[in-house]
């Protein structure tokens, strides 16, 4: 997410020359894997979380561009135990036949308005 603000200063009625920028980006992504083996972190057949978030903030007044904030981490890896079973053939027939009309009445939805 970005946000730029541009504010033009006038002091005791005086406007100063030039405009003040200020601005922020955030970044927050996620990466997952299912593990077939066991990691460092990790055992095998779990699902592997990681995370990363990097914010920074300026200001710009001129020629002048002040870092304000600069901040990026890394988060440590966080493991979920999950369902290892695979499907068989006659499950994913059985879920198409019975899911079918299901997933298809959300074709064309569209909210209420309330």
């Amino acid at each position: 997410m970005q946000t730029d603000f541009r504010l033009d200063i006038m002091i005791f009625g005086n406007s100063m020359h030039g405009t003040v920028a200020l601005t922020a980006e955030n970044v927050l992504a996620f990466e997952t894997s299912y593990l077939n083996t066991t990691s460092s972190s990790c055992g095998a057949g779990s699902l592997q979380l990681q995370s990363y978030l990097s914010s920074s903030n300026a200001a710009v007044f001129g020629n002048t561009h002040l870092k304000l904030n600069n901040q990026q981490t890394n988060y440590p890896a966080k493991c979920f135990a999950v369902p290892d079973e695979v499907p068989s053939a006659d499950d994913v027939a059985s879920l198409s036949l019975d899911g079918q009309a299901f997933c298809t009445s959300y074709i064309g939805y569209s909210m209420l308005n309330t």
